[in-house]
This record gives C-alpha cells, sequence and structure tokens, in this order.
C-alpha cells in the first residue's frame, strides 16, 4: 500500500513543488514501480510523494546491501577499504588515534595520514568521529541504530568502548551477533525500553535518517537516549548536492523507494533544535564524489569516465562550497545545562 505525502515529513510545511516525476528503482531494481519526488519550498528537503507504508517497506530492501560481511563487496553507501595497502594506510591512522591493533602500514601510514588532510578526513569519517575519551574517563557508550552488519560497532568493540546495536533487519542481527555484539532488532523506539533515557554518550545514525518514515521522531528519541553532553552523529545524503544538479533524477542518492525523505542541513539543524540539541559540526567525508557520480553517469547514459572527471571537480570545491557536498556529516550535542 501507497500513502500520499501532503506536508515536508521534516518541517510540516505544505509548501512544495515536484522536483522529479515517474522515477523507477534505478539503483536496486527491486519493483518496476515509479516514484515522485517533491522537493520543500520552507527547508529545502527531498521526500517521495507516493511512499510504500511502513507494512510494505520490507519488500523493497529485499536486494538491499546490508546483507554483505567483511569479506564482501565494499558498502555502497560508504567507500569502505577491504583489503590490501589502503586499508592497512586507513589502520594505520585507525591505531594511532584510536589505540586498536589492526594490521597496518604503522608510521609510516601516520606519516601519510598528517600529510594529507583528505585522507585523514577519509579516515576519521569512517571512525564517525568518535571522541578519544569521555570527560568521566569511563568508556564510551555508544548506539548505532541501524547497524547494518556490524561492521562499526565490531571497531567501537575492539579499541575498548561500549558497543550496542539497533537493527529492524533479521538477517543482519543475526550476522552481528555472530560477531558477539550486542544487537537488538527493532527500530529506536526499542532502546528506551532496552536502556533507558540518558544512557548513551554517542549515538550514530549513518545514512539511517533518509529510510524512516519520521525522521522527525527518530531525532527526538535519539536526544532521550543521550546524556547530558553527549552527542548525536549523522550522515545522509545532502538534497542540495552538487551531483544531483549534475544527474537529476538519476542522482544515486535519489534511491527511491527506500530513501523517503532526504533532509537538508537547515531541516536537520532545525528538528535538532526542537529537541534540545545544539548544532556541534559539519565535518567534511572526502571522496564521495567518486563513489556517487560514476553510478549516477551510468545510470544517466553517460560514461563512467565522465562521472570520474567530474568528482575530481567536485572533490577539488568541495572544501569551498560546503552546502554542495554530496552528504551532510554533522554532530549535535546535548547541553549539560
Amino acid at each position: 500500500m501507497l500513502e500520499t505525502i501532503l506536508r515536508c515529513p521534516m518541517c510540516g510545511s505544505e509548501a512544495q513543488h515536484s522536483r522529479f516525476d515517474a522515477v523507477p528503482d534505478f539503483v536496486f531494481h527491486a519493483t518496476d514501480e515509479h516514484w515522485s519526488v517533491n522537493q520543500c519550498e520552507t527547508c529545502e528537503s527531498l521526500f517521495l510523494v507516493n511512499r510504500p507504508s511502513v507494512d510494505e517497506i520490507g519488500r523493497y530492501y529485499e536486494r538491499y546491501y546490508t546483507h554483505e560481511n567483511e569479506t564482501g563487496t565494499p558498502s555502497i553507501s560508504g567507500i569502505s577499504v577491504q583489503s590490501g595497502i589502503a586499508k592497512k594506510l586507513a589502520n594505520s591512522w585507525r591505531n594511532h588515534k584510536y589505540g586498536s591493533e589492526r594490521p597496518s602500514l604503522n608510521g609510516l601510514g601516520v606519516a601519510a595520514a598528517l600529510a594529507i588532510p583528505p585522507l585523514r578526513g577519509w579516515i576519521d569519517a569512517e571512525c564517525r568521529h568518535l571522541p578519544t575519551k569521555t570527560p568521566s574517563g569511563k568508556p564510551l557508550r555508544v548506539l548505532d541504530v541501524g547497524h547494518g552488519d556490524g561492521r562499526f560497532l565490531k571497531f567501537v568493540k575492539e579499541i575498548g568502548y561500549e558497543a550496542s546495536g539497533l537493527e529492524i533487519d533479521p538477517k543482519a542481527v543475526e550476522q552481528a551477533r555472530a560477531e558477539q555484539l550486542d544487537v537488538h532488532q527493532g527500530d529506536i523506539d526499542a532502546a528506551t525500553s532496552i536502556w533507558g533515557d540518558g544512557y548513551f554518550d554517542y549515538i550514530t545514525l549513518s545514512h539511517v535518517i533518509e529510510h524512516v518514515h519520521d525522521p522527525r521522531h527518530v531525532i527526538g528519541t535519539a536526544s532521550r537516549l543521550l546524556k547530558p553532553g553527549g552527542k548525536l552523529w549523522i550522515e545522509c545524503p545532502n538534497p542540495n548536492a552538487q551531483g544531483l544538479a549534475y544527474y537529476g533524477a538519476r542522482w544515486r542518492d535519489l534511491d527511491p523507494p527506500r530513501h523517503l525523505c532526504i533532509p537538508s542541513l537547515k531541516a536537520l539543524r532545525m528538528v535538532a533544535k526542537e529537541h534540545g540539541l545544539n548544532f556541534d559540526e559539519q565535518h567534511r567525508r572526502p571522496f564521495v564524489p567518486f563513489e556517487v557520480y560514476p553510478f549516477s553517469a551510468t545510470a544517466s547514459g553517460q560514461s563512467a569516465k565522465s562521472g570520474y572527471a567530474r568528482a575530481a571537480w567536485a572533490e577539488l570545491v568541495g572544501p569551498i562550497r560546503p552546502q554542495r557536498r554530496e552528504w551532510l556529516t554533522l554532530t549535535f550535542i546535548k547541553p549539560i545545562s
């Protein structure tokens, strides 16, 4: 059953205009249906006008990527290098910053990360900008909502933090539990009964907020689960991304019907503030255009090579045009008083 959405899911405004009509599922090809995307004129968020209901959304994930484990295909929603020198290079900085003990290039890799800021920025984003310590000196309590295969939680546990996860996909929960991770099946509402309000120091929503039917509720619940001084980390596509201007209805991160609402920076800051969270920082995740543009180019009938060329330009101007970055990578903080 499809729902018709008349108001923006982020700000509630009825002021909107049609952005794209009759968009197919060109990413995972889970359905032959077509979708309409509107843009809110108040907060600039994108959202599906005809979207699957909560009861029906599951069938559009049957070909989704979250069942891959660490030996499988790298994630489509994050540039996760799985082997070779690049992985050891990334591990060098992780080991240096967080005290993990993964196979690395040791000092050589640390020197490379220090000398190449985009490389260091990418690794920090993969680690979701985790703090290296808490004011109390106690291990950080981290909740990953929508943990997928548990790769991030495995790292959190490895560096001595308390790692907990929530996931609605039973297969992903089973896979994470096989890695001896503390995960539970359910959405964020389950966390209040499992752990209670004010329990966590750090909550991450990595490419989750665009998938949920009520993003305002998710942010509000995350705020309640945080301790005073705790942080909420959110990463999602940017509805004002340069890639959307290039590729329109074939921009990969449009991804209908799984991306129900792609919130803007303005909307996220507004909703977070309404729920008692202060804006902390907009982080830069380098290299994302190299993942998004080639796919978008081929979906648009262009060559992947042209996508790489555009990605190179986007990467060059990214530091001075944060409003046009492909993804929003943000942290919010819950005031102590």
